[in-house]
């Protein structure tokens, strides 16, 4: 029994298998050693967490590096910053981090930090191609990851829809006005040849601004978030923004809460009718399919107001019509995507 006992101990113990998640590592001796996956859970809270592990209420070093690098685009622009004024911090998304700044001459801009120099490329160039259709803020400026435009000051549309108004005439007008003033902008989108991709859910993408101000009074809308545009020769943005209205949430809140009445099945026969009339020149549905959209969901007393200086709905689609302007836009539109991509 000693001798058994012996040989037992005296016997090297069975090489221990790796459990997942565990890599081999080199030792100060040159030896192998197993690396604990749970080490890095177990070590003390770093200086940036409080004891819980989760992050302070101090600003992170790469919130800090987003800052400085905010203040480096302002003064590569030529833009003055207001005395003292530091960027503020206003939203974080899935591509970027977006910068409140104040200037010498009282006005705000919006800059905003991209993940990368691809994301602020593509960003600038669409957003640049919107602004000849008044679409998006204006465009300041780019540098490598930053893009900076006009702040706008207003209310995403699923909060604008969320609260409830007075059922007077003058908030159902304030809507109806917002909305036809998207979809006159989805419109030139679509005889552009610029896909939006937002456009079915513009909850966080879509600004509400109301312009009260003596002689003015007026709400309209103002498309954000332009990274994700690509040149279509079938957009879909008035069909989409066509599926948002007539979603039962949309349209219970448009009756409920402003007195506004959407024909879903009217509505639904309208789109179907444009998206079917679709020209390889305008590169949208006709005309005719598009009023009766604007018909259909009751919008059709509401001209469209084109910001000075850019293109309305029947300007692009008589420059679409014209063979050469329409192949140059296209052209431009791919060399966007294209240059993006790359």
């Amino acid at each position: 029994v000693t001798m058994a006992a012996r040989e037992v101990a005296e016997k090297p113990a069975p090489p221990t298998k790796r459990r997942r998640g565990e890599r081999r590592r080199r030792g100060p001796a040159g030896l192998e050693e197993e690396e604990d996956p749970g080490a890095a859970s177990r070590a003390t809270p770093s200086a940036g967490a409080d004891n819980n592990g989760s992050a302070s209420k101090s600003a992170p070093p790469t919130e800090r590096t987003q800052s400085e690098a905010v203040t480096e685009a302002i003064a590569r622009l030529g833009l003055e910053p207001a005395a003292g004024a530091t960027p503020r911090f206003l939203a974080r998304g899935h591509r970027g981090v977006v910068h409140v700044v104040r200037l010498a001459d009282t006005t705000k801009l919006a800059v905003k930090v991209m993940a990368s120099k691809a994301g602020a490329q593509k960003e600038a160039a669409w957003l640049a191609r919107c602004n000849d259709l008044g679409v998006g803020p204006r465009l300041l400026g780019q540098t490598a990851t930053v893009v900076a435009m006009d702040y706008v000051t207003g209310e995403p549309i699923g909060a604008f829809l969320e609260k409830d108004l007075d059922e007077s005439s003058r908030h159902g007008d304030d809507v109806r006005h917002a909305l036809a003033d998207l979809m006159h902008q989805c419109r030139r989108l679509d005889v552009a040849g610029i896909e939006k991709t937002e456009m079915q859910r513009p909850h966080r993408h879509c600004l509400v601004v109301r312009d009260h101000h003596p002689g003015i009074n007026r709400t309209r809308c103002v498309l954000l978030d332009f990274e994700r545009c690509a040149a279509s020769d079938r957009p879909r943005n008035v069909t989409q923004l066509c599926q948002y209205l007539t979603s039962r949430w949309v349209r219970d809140r448009l009756v409920g809460a402003f007195g506004v009445a959407v024909d879903v099945d009217a509505t639904r026969r309208a789109a179907a009718a444009y998206k079917k009339s679709h020209s390889s020149l305008t590169k949208a549905g006709d005309g005719a399919s598009y009023e009766a959209v604007l018909g259909a969901l009751g919008l059709q007393s509401f001209c469209e107001e084109k910001p000075p200086g850019t293109a309305s709905c029947d300007d692009v689609g008589a420059s679409a019509a014209g063979g050469p302007a329409a192949a140059s836009r296209s052209s431009e539109c791919r060399t966007i995507q294209h240059t993006c991509r790359i």
